[in-house]
């Protein structure tokens, strides 16, 4: 359905975004200006709007082609449901999750991530970090991060895909199932892993692990991000220092 995994060589650039939500956020969140805001953008920056339109809900298997049908089968539903959507082409592929909505039995809390993965041809890191501005205005990320990988790689699990023309396979990747279970957990001093951008809370920043691990060793730059967040870059050199004096640490899940 998706021409998501066309083969185009190089690098994708990719930005994540998670927030923790109770369940009253979950069902109010406002999905209609998220989807205004990432069609804008892709309008504006890239020139471009998705060919393939999906939503995981009370909507057809088989998605949709076009903007205008895209739009007006969500208005018809209000915009609610929506629990997963995921918009692109042969060069992006950007994706929303509230699965909290789609709990028989919602829990307390839980979280709401963006994954936005766009060639590197179109957008470098840098230009990724404006995209990530302007949805933190609609979408308040208690972490996010911003790095590259081969676009060989699937995004959502940060591991190779395998396969051939009509069928592919994704390798395992143990760190993203461990990941899984403690993502509801972003809001407090918690990363995923040590990546180039990384934008990270209050509860991260003044932990005693960061300040003795990062800040008393000045390992890569940390900055004001202006939404509440820090921003926390990192050579590669670095990225390997910072992953041994965390290793041992409750910052990273295990």
């Amino acid at each position: 359905m998706f021409t998501l995994f066309k083969k185009i060589r190089g690098n994708n650039t990719i930005l994540k975004m998670f927030r923790v939500v109770v369940k009253e956020q979950a069902f109010s969140f406002d999905t209609k200006l998220l989807i205004d805001t990432i069609l804008d953008i892709l309008s504006d920056k890239f020139k471009t709007l998705p060919t393939d339109y999906f939503i995981t809900g009370p909507y057809p298997d088989e998605g949709w082609k076009t903007k205008n049908g895209f739009l007006k089968a969500v208005e018809r539903k209000q915009f609610k449901n929506i629990c997963h959507l995921i918009l692109s082409t042969g060069l992006y592929s950007f994706s929303f999750e509230n699965w909290l909505l789609n709990d028989a039995k919602p829990k307390d809390r839980d979280y709401q991530a963006i994954e936005f993965s766009i060639n590197e041809k179109i957008c470098d890191p840098e230009k990724m970090e404006d995209i990530y501005r302007e949805l933190a205005i609609v979408f308040e990320a208690n972490y996010a991060i911003i790095f590259q990988l081969p676009t060989n790689y699937m995004p959502s699990t940060e591991s190779k895909i395998k396969g051939g023309f009509f069928n592919y396979s994704v390798a395992k990747n143990p760190k993203e199932n461990i990941w899984r279970q403690y993502i509801d957990k972003v809001d407090k001093a918690l990363i995923k892993d040590i990546y180039p951008i990384n934008f990270i809370n209050d509860s991260v920043l003044n932990s005693d692990s960061f300040q003795r691990s990062i800040v008393s060793k000045n390992i890569g730059k940390l900055d004001r991000s202006g939404n509440g967040l820090y921003k926390w870059i990192l050579s590669r050199e670095e990225i390997v220092m910072a992953k041994e004096k965390l290793a041992d640490t409750n910052l990273l899940p295990k």
